[in-house]
C-alpha cells in the first residue's frame, strides 16, 4: 500500500504504480511467506504429533495470507485508484498537475516575483525615525 501511495505521488498511474508495488513489496511478501511455511513445517521434525495440526494450519493460514497479498490486494488498488491518498494529498496531485498544466510564462513571473530585487537595483530607503 506504502509503495502504491508513494508511486501516485511521484506522479505515476495507477498501474504502473501498482505494478511498481507488487514488484518490489511482492518478492519481500513471497519470500518472507515462503521462509515462514517452510519453518513451521519443521515442526514435523521434532516428531511430536501435537504440533502436526498446528503446524499444517499455521502453514496453510501464511500460504493463502500470502496469496491474498499478491493478488487480491493489487485487485483491490486497481480498484480504488487514487482514492488510497488521504484527502489531503489528492488535493495536492490536483493542484500539481494544474501548475504543469499552466504555460511557462505564467509559472515562471510567479517564480520571479517573489525574488528580491537584482543587486544595482533600487534600494529600499532606510526609515527615518
Amino acid at each position: 500500500m506504502t509503495r502504491h501511495r508513494q508511486g501516485l505521488q511521484a506522479g505515476s498511474d495507477t498501474e504502473a504504480s501498482i505494478i511498481t508495488a507488487v514488484d518490489t513489496s511482492g518478492r519481500a511478501v513471497l519470500f518472507a511467506g515462503t521462509i515462514v511455511c517452510i519453518a513451521i513445517l519443521g515442526m514435523f521434525a521434532l516428531g511430536v504429533t501435537f504440533f502436526y495440526g498446528l503446524a499444517l494450519a499455521t502453514t496453510i493460514g501464511v500460504a493463502l495470507t500470502m496469496a491474498a497479498s499478491l493478488t487480491l490486494m493489487p485487485a483491490q488498488l486497481g480498484f480504488l485508484g487514487p482514492r488510497v491518498l488521504s484527502r489531503r494529498q489528492r488535493a495536492r496531485m490536483l493542484i500539481s498537475t494544474q501548475e504543469t498544466a499552466r504555460p511557462a510564462a505564467v509559472t515562471t513571473g510567479r517564480r520571479y516575483a517573489k525574488v528580491s530585487p537584482a543587486p544595482g537595483g533600487p534600494s529600499p530607503r532606510p526609515r527615518s525615525s
